[in-house]
This record gives C-alpha cells, sequence and structure tokens, in this order.
C-alpha cells in the first residue's frame, strides 16, 4: 500500500515540476525516485529540485530573456512611462554566473538603484513620453527634457536626442512583466545619469561610486524598468 501511495505521490510531484516549467529536470528527479534508486534521500530531492529552480530564476537576468522572441513595435512605446526600477541584463548565463547568478543581480539591481536616486532618478517620478510624431520628453531630478527619437524594431535600438544637445543615448529596448525596459551599456549609463547630476546643479558630482559599481561587472547592462 505505502508503494502505491508513493507512486501516486511521485507522479503528482512530476506533473508539479512539468507545470512549473522544469520539464526533463523535474521527470529525471522523479525518474530516480521511481527506479529504487535507494541512495536518493529527500535531502538530494530537495537540493536537486532547488538547483533547477535557481537555474529556472537566473533566466530572468539574461539579456535575451528581456528581448523576448518578439520584438516591440514602435506603437507600444507611445504614451507616457514610469520608472520602476533597475533591471541588469547579462549577455550570457556564464557572465550572470560569474557575477554570482540570479540573487547576486538582485542585489546589483537595489545598488544601482539606490546611486540612481542620489542623482534625481526616482521611482514612480521619473518619466519617458514617447510621441507618434518622433518626439519624446522624459522627467529627470524633476526637470523636463525634450528630444527626437528613432526606433529600429529588427535591432530592437532606440536612439534619444536631447534638445540643447544633453545627450544623444542609444538603448535596447527590452519587455519586461510590467512593461519594458531601457537597456544601456555602462558608458551610456553614466552619461545619462551625469546629465541628470547636473540639471539637479550638481555638475562637478563625481559618479566614482556608480562608476566602479556598474564597470564591476562584464558583459552587463541596466535597465530603467519603465511601466505605464
Amino acid at each position: 500500500m505505502k508503494k502505491i501511495l508513493f507512486s501516486v505521490s511521485a507522479m503528482a510531484l512530476s506533473l508539479t515540476l512539468t507545470s512549473c516549467g522544469l520539464g526533463t529536470t523535474g521527470s529525471s528527479l522523479v525518474s530516480g525516485l521511481l527506479g529504487g534508486n535507494t541512495g536518493s534521500t529527500a535531502s538530494s530531492v530537495v537540493s536537486g529540485l532547488g538547483s533547477a529552480l535557481t537555474n529556472q530564476n537566473t533566466l530572468g537576468n539574461l539579456l535575451s530573456t528581456f528581448l523576448g522572441t518578439t520584438a516591440v513595435s514602435e506603437s507600444t512605446l507611445y504614451g507616457t512611462w514610469t520608472y520602476q526600477g533597475v533591471d541588469v541584463a547579462f549577455e550570457s548565463d556564464n557572465l550572470l554566473s560569474k557575477a554570482g547568478g540570479a540573487v547576486a543581480a538582485g542585489t546589483i539591481e537595489n545598488k544601482i538603484d539606490e546611486q540612481l536616486s542620489k542623482y534625481g532618478i526616482k521611482k514612480g517620478s521619473s518619466k519617458f513620453t514617447f510621441n507618434q510624431d518622433k518626439t519624446f520628453s522624459a522627467t529627470l531630478s524633476g526637470k523636463t527634457i525634450n528630444g527626437t527619437y528613432t526606433y529600429d524594431s529588427s535591432s530592437r535600438k532606440i536612439n534619444l536626442v536631447a534638445a540643447l544637445g544633453l545627450f544623444n543615448q542609444t538603448a535596447t529596448v527590452g519587455t519586461t512583466a510590467n512593461g519594458i525596459s531601457l537597456l544601456f551599456e555602462a558608458d551610456k549609463m553614466l552619461k545619462l545619469v551625469g546629465t541628470a547630476s547636473s540639471l539637479l546643479g550638481n555638475s562637478n558630482t563625481t559618479l566614482s561610486t556608480l562608476s566602479s559599481l556598474v564597470n564591476n561587472y562584464n558583459g552587463m547592462q541596466i535597465g530603467l524598468g519603465l511601466a505605464k
């Protein structure tokens, strides 16, 4: 009777793992149990499951995940977007692994977000508005910058040219569960933050802390997560 109950439980576990998107990873764990592997213990199963879940979570910080399979259309950009927080995207799982994985990525996001807030790029107050006539406005440090933009959906690149030569920036448009993310390479993000700092009247403010933070991770892009 116990053996029958165990098999049913194992089948349920297999279905649960499959529904969670673990696929063959979940099946292999259950297969080890059904195969009569007496060396398998509850702790080893939990350990294997935890590892599989960790691998799933790291996908969220890969650049390919932000890009997805379908490019954002230009019409999707139209409207006002509010800054929600930093997204970090690594160009490969190997680089993400070297950085410390999903947990470390979350820590990096929090640290960068803290630095950005010092230069006026704050959650809920910084905004980007994209209009159909190719003009845009950005609210940084409580000040509004106007300019023009071009967007290439095939490369997913958006170029922002601000009036008065404040900045000329190129970002990659990715998608998130809440909206979009403007992903900048480290040097371009520093230039954007420098502009925001100048708007605050802190033109002499050094960006050494932020610079050392973003340049410390090879192959990482910093995204401004935006939602309507």
